[in-house]
């Protein structure tokens, strides 16, 4: 037994700590990709705090990687009526969502919307994965800039993905204009 669930099994409901050693477990199965287990003890912990700004987002993070879309609407209105995001939060979790269902359209919205606003890490992080996987010139193009603006750089593979995806846009553009 892995010290984090011995902790978590250890603690009664009662304890001042249970909400607090919950989540870390709870985080701690997502980590695993033990969903059906992090969803059994995150209904007893969203039971107990329904309305904590912590069990939102763990809430949010376990229905996208549950493809729950009815927890996805319900953990994003909470978390819009909750108040307690940051600026972009909301739509860093949509994008997550849209990205995991394939709904390329969405996503590319969003990261543009996103790629407005001076993000922490972990948003950029998402957000130059799903440029890159999806290789999508415009939203790669909006990434660029917002690197070059930030003074940012992307590790060697990066640079070589996007130079691969720019290059691809180029010889479209030329194979057009031969051809029109």
């Amino acid at each position: 037994m892995e010290p984090t669930e011995r902790i978590f099994y250890e603690t009664l409901p009662s304890d001042r700590k249970y909400a607090k050693h919950t989540t870390i477990f709870i985080n701690y199965l997502i980590e695993k990709q033990r969903y059906l287990e992090a969803k059994f003890i995150f209904e007893k912990l969203y039971n107990l705090k329904a309305s904590n700004a912590i069990t939102i987002r763990l809430g949010y993070t376990l229905s996208i990687a549950l493809f729950d879309s009815k927890g996805v609407e319900k953990f994003d209105r909470l978390l819009i009526d909750s108040q307690k995001s940051e600026k972009g939060e909301i739509e860093w979790y949509q994008l997550r969502y849209y990205q995991s269902r394939n709904l390329h359209n969405q996503a590319e919205n969003i990261c543009a919307r996103l790629l407005k606003l001076k993000l922490p890490p972990e948003y950029l992080t998402t957000i130059t994965e799903f440029c890159l996987n999806n290789k999508n010139y415009p939203t790669t193009a909006i990434l660029c800039q917002y690197l070059s603006s930030h003074n940012l750089r992307l590790q060697p593979r990066g640079t070589a993905k996007l130079r691969a995806i720019a290059l691809q846009k180029l010889v479209n553009v030329i194979a057009g204009v031969k051809l029109g």
